[in-house]
């Protein structure tokens, strides 16, 4: 991950001394996907929800839905983040070992899209009860 950091030269009794300091302003400018290829940018409402939680999750401003998710620094505790907040904000239940078989948004979202339309329902819904119930769309954990 690439961090800015402004240096600054100090003369410190009879001695010169050099200060470090964050500019997280500057840090977010750099904070775009660094993958080989260009920018892609999300196609359909899927993959932009996709993009926004990879984005925030890892820490980008953007992320193109070409990106992968270990160029991208993930680790098995952002994908566990990620997972949760597919759950929490759109009802996708999903595995989180599909990361590894689908690293890019774009290949996750067909995933997703795929399993929607054959019936194979990703989506939970809620009981009267509040909490969330399983439409046999999770993989054993």
């Amino acid at each position: 991950m690439l961090i800015a950091i402004n240096m600054t030269e100090h003369f410190v009794s009879g001695q010169n001394a050099t200060t470090f300091s964050f500019d997280q302003k500057e840090a977010s400018k750099l904070l775009i996907s660094k993958t080989k290829h260009a920018y892609v940018a999300p196609r359909t409402p899927i993959e932009t929800e996709l993009a926004r939680i990879w984005a925030q999750i890892l820490g980008y401003e953007r992320v193109g839905i070409e990106d992968h998710f270990q160029d991208l620094g993930g680790t098995s505790l952002h994908a566990t983040r990620i997972f949760s907040r597919l759950r929490d904000d759109l009802g996708f239940n999903l595995s989180r070992s599909l990361i590894l078989q689908f690293p890019t948004i774009a290949q996750m979202a067909v995933y997703i899209e795929n399993q929607q339309v054959s019936g194979f329902n990703v989506v939970t819904t809620a009981s009267r009860q509040g909490r969330l119930e399983d439409d046999h769309s999770s993989f054993s954990r």
